[in-house]
């Protein structure tokens, strides 16, 4: 490997830990959940709007859970809805829950 491309391939690789060490983190602020897929997120949503109270809990503890209080990092974030890791104790989950969880 030459010289140039050796340095191109180092500053490649500082950058990747530079951006790694960036990613943003936070403690999730207000009532929100957070689901392991988009549909069942998008089906607490509609339930919530609509006051179903039968179909918000049945998606809780099974596709969905409350995420107040807890730390996570952003893997994905999007207009309408992120995907972010919650962390608890030495686990974590990837969950899907409304952007503005996330602000």
């Amino acid at each position: 490997m030459n010289a140039k491309m050796l340095a191109i391939t180092a500053f490649a690789s500082l950058m990747g830990i530079a951006s790694a060490s960036h990613a943003q983190t936070g403690t999730v602020r207000g009532n929100y959940v957070g689901c392991i897929t988009e549909e069942a997120l998008d089906q607490a949503t509609q339930a919530a709007v609509k006051k179903d109270e039968r179909l918000f809990n049945s998606l809780m503890g099974k596709q969905c859970i409350p995420i107040s209080g807890q730390q996570f990092s952003i893997l994905d974030r999007g207009f309408i809805r992120s995907k972010i890791r919650v962390y608890v104790g030495n686990n974590h989950i990837d969950l899907y829950t409304p952007s503005e969880a996330t602000h």
